[in-house]
């Protein structure tokens, strides 16, 4: 028995280091505690198996099966609120009511989210062929030539059109957007929206080539249209034209959910035109204003993240951007929490504008903050002006642009 408690300790011993250097931002003394519950455990168990039979191999086989099975609990990851790896904000810990119809499901996501050495189990996932190229489960799919494509919460249904737009989805979308636009009304605030498309949509022909279309329209197609009905008489961007035809140029990152500057520089041609209609003092962006500016290719790749591939080189993309940087030399501090830019770039009688969206802004904000005399940005993936209006009315815009990406629409 003195072997295996000098095993024990030397596992124990290996097992504090590693999980300290690969989880820096966990709370060091609540490791050490939960490792020692789960070693005392274990050598419980293994004095009584002991006590029962000699045989080294059982206890070698039980000694390494609950260690390498207890590294999800030694590691879990009860602190932070936002992925750094995956880019994305984690499941909270649902309301202890065990007996609500929702508990088990919201509790199974927090620990999927949380569980410990995740993101290492997901790099030995992904080095598997199979389940990195065929899995329709994976939060990231591969498609043809390299192309990656997200797939959280089974994004693939919606593009096949397994998952449909129906007359009470529809519902849904024209609600959020009144209850919004009554908000604006009731506050003296312009409002335009625009909804970026999904990558996939954009670019279909570089999707998974084992998942197929189901036939009819789009789910893309069918929102638009329905908005164009619904909303005639309201400033409603839904660039999926514009971006078609202006294919000739990359519109999105290969290797990264969002679409690049020329994608968005094709949306915003869209949004100056309608700020200009209700604003004629809005400096609009000429196209010499426009140059090609070049940026490491690393700067956006959340889905070789999500794939535990984290590619650092010195390579560059060719991109553009505008001539005087206004925003673009700004960083967001953190992705999910308001940030606010208060400076002076066009006229003092161009509009007050704040921006409320999502990741999708990031490239679109640089283009609309040039003819703007004061720029305030609220980082949400909620759609509920109600809810932020202690904000929104503090700030006291003349304009607010809402941005929100296509597949937060369906969900």
């Amino acid at each position: 028995m003195k072997k295996i408690s000098l095993l024990l300790i030397i596992c124990f011993i290996i097992n504090i280091i590693t999980v300290f250097s690969l989880n820096k931002d966990l709370n060091r003394l609540v490791i050490i505690c939960v490792s020692v519950l789960i070693y005392a455990a274990l050598y419980i168990i293994l004095l009584k198996i002991h006590k029962k039979t000699n045989q080294i191999n059982n206890i070698i086989f039980f000694t390494f099966l609950i260690i390498i099975t207890a590294q999800g609990i030694i590691s879990f990851n009860y602190k932070n609120t936002v992925s750094s790896g995956e880019n994305r904000v984690l499941a909270l810990l649902p309301s202890v009511n065990p007996f609500h119809e929702n508990f088990a499901k919201k509790m199974d996501t927090y620990i999927n989210d949380r569980i410990g050495l995740r993101g290492e189990a997901i790099k030995i996932y992904s080095s598997i062929p199979y389940m990195n190229d065929y899995n329709i489960q994976n939060k990231v799919l591969k498609g043809v030539d390299g192309w990656l494509y997200l797939n959280d919460g089974n994004n693939y249904l919606y593009y096949q059109g397994v998952k449909k737009y129906n007359k009470e989805k529809l519902e849904v979308v024209r609600n959020s957007i009144e209850k919004n636009i009554e908000f604006c009304e009731k506050n003296n605030i312009s409002l335009i929206t625009i909804i970026p498309p999904d990558k996939a949509t954009i670019y279909p022909e570089y999707y998974n080539k084992y998942i197929k279309k189901l036939s009819g329209k789009e789910n893309y197609i069918i929102l638009k249209e329905y908005i164009e009905k619904t909303f005639k008489d309201k400033k409603i961007i839904v660039p999926y034209n514009e971006l078609t035809k202006a294919k000739e140029n990359l519109l999105y990152f290969v290797k990264d959910s969002h679409w690049n500057s020329y994608g968005a520089y094709t949306a915003y041609k869209l949004l100056e035109s309608s700020i200009k209609e209700i604003y004629p003092s809005y400096k609009t962006i000429d196209a010499d204003e426009i140059i090609k500016c070049d940026r490491s290719d690393y700067t956006h790749n959340d889905l070789e993240k999500m794939l535990g591939i984290i590619n650092i080189t010195s390579n560059t993309v060719q991109d553009i951007c505008p001539k005087e940087k206004g925003i673009l030399d700004l960083r967001y501090e953190n992705a999910h929490q308001t940030i606010w830019w208060k400076k002076s770039y066009g006229s003092k009688e161009a509009p007050k504008i704040l921006l409320i969206h999502d990741s999708f802004m990031v490239e679109l904000a640089p283009f609309i903050e040039k003819g703007a005399s004061q720029i305030g940005s609220i980082w949400t993936y909620g759609n509920d002006f109600n809810s932020l209006s202690d904000i929104i009315l503090s700030f006291k815009p003349d304009l607010i642009i809402w941005e929100r990406v296509e597949r937060l629409w369906f969900e």
